[in-house]
């Protein structure tokens, strides 16, 4: 949610931004599909432990995230394709960035964020599929904008400081934000289906 709040605050930037972009006549789906590339670079220099240029990829792909829906509507080439590959594009880009960091040590930690981040992904896509819904925001925590703001958070902290210690124990930075992600993903991901489940009861009333 508060992604697309935030979205909304920066609408004119986004599309002052994406009016200079669409100049160059680029094709939207080709755009976003160069957060790929974002993302890979991310995962090599992440897993390598060079978090400052880590950071600067992570955050390359996410304002690539913010423009590309902007640059379709800029240029009228909005299609229900690119919407769809827009999101796939993003599921990509946010596991190619976590198997980076699977690579550097953190294994356990990135699986409990990607599995957490498909359930979130997949309680949407399950409950278009039990009844027709539309594309508005759920109002449950965890979405993708709110795992890569702490993603991009821990990585900015632990380059500063990259474990610290609690009553005697050494807890590594990037550890303790990924477990936050993690749960916070997971409580959002049961408000899902409580929400889900408010969905499907209404829409079954009406049959």
């Amino acid at each position: 949610m508060l992604g697309s709040k935030l979205r909304k605050k920066l609408e004119k930037q986004l599309e002052g931004t994406s009016l200079v972009i669409a100049k160059t006549g680029i094709n939207p789906n080709v755009f976003s599909s160069i957060a790929l590339v974002w993302a890979a670079l991310a995962a090599y220099f992440i897993a390598n432990i060079d978090m400052v240029s880590g950071l600067i990829f992570v955050v390359l792909a996410s304002i690539w995230d913010a423009l590309d829906g902007s640059l379709a509507r800029v240029s009228n080439k909005v299609t229900k394709f690119g919407n769809y590959l827009d999101a796939m594009i993003d599921r990509y880009v946010e596991i190619i960035i976590l198997l980076g960091f699977a690579f550097s040590g953190f294994f356990i930690e990135s699986f409990l964020v990607v599995s957490g981040s498909l359930l979130v992904s997949y309680a949407k896509a399950r409950t278009a599929i039990v009844v027709p819904i539309d594309n508005h925001d759920w109002p449950a925590i965890g979405e993708r904008f709110d795992r890569l703001s702490l993603l991009v958070i821990a990585i900015i902290i632990s380059i500063f400081l990259p474990d610290f210690t609690i009553l005697e124990f050494k807890i590594s930075t990037i550890s303790f934000f990924f477990y936050l992600i993690a749960a916070m993903i997971y409580i959002g991901s049961v408000q899902r289906i409580f929400y889900a489940k408010e969905i499907i009861n209404k829409k079954s009333e009406k049959l």
